[in-house]
């Protein structure tokens, strides 16, 4: 195969789903919502980088470089309160009322889930284990482009199904 380029542009979706059961990546995942413009992110830590030097030589004799940590970043503009129980843990009470209300919890708890972000063009990122964090952003305005926000972030996780990478990119198929 050629060497191919790829552009990778636009965001159809972010989804996340229950690590599998195996720990490979999710079968059955479900979209975070709609994404707030230009917040989806994935940015990788600078590597660092661990020097063995010697007293009779003023150059390292041997240099080691571990990789950074693989970071994501997005904010959702329209949580469902299923939503905010899945990245946040808490329980949902008022169901039977069809008034769901989301009760957050006291503790946040570790939240594991799979991620994949699908481009419009180019690759789809997909991590089977991720470890998730959230956060509310509110702006209550009527004169700015500010509205209620949930920034969700996570860090890319050794997944714990064997022989699995960590991170996988893929040519989203040409329409």
């Amino acid at each position: 195969m050629a060497n191919k380029k790829i552009f990778t542009v636009g965001l159809a979706k972010v989804l996340i789903g229950n690590i599998a059961a195996d720990g490979g990546m999710s079968t059955t995942l479900v979209e975070l919502g709609d994404t707030w413009r230009d917040t989806c992110q994935i940015t990788t830590d600078d590597p660092t980088r661990t020097d063995f030097s010697v007293e009779e030589n003023d150059d390292p004799i041997f240099s080691r470089v571990s990789g950074g940590a693989i970071n994501f970043t997005t904010q959702i503009a329209n949580p469902s309160v299923e939503l905010l129980q899945r990245i946040f843990g808490g329980t949902i009470s008022g169901e039977a009322t069809d008034t769901p209300v989301w009760n957050a919890p006291n503790k946040m708890p570790v939240i594991e889930q799979s991620l994949q972000i699908a481009a419009e063009q180019g690759f789809t990122i997909k991590a089977p284990r991720v470890s998730i964090g959230a956060s509310i952003n509110a702006t209550f305005s009527n004169y700015s482009e500010n509205a209620f926000l949930v920034t969700v972030t996570g860090r890319i996780l050794t997944p714990k199904k064997a022989n699995t990478p960590k991170l996988t990119l893929a040519v989203v198929a040409s329409a």
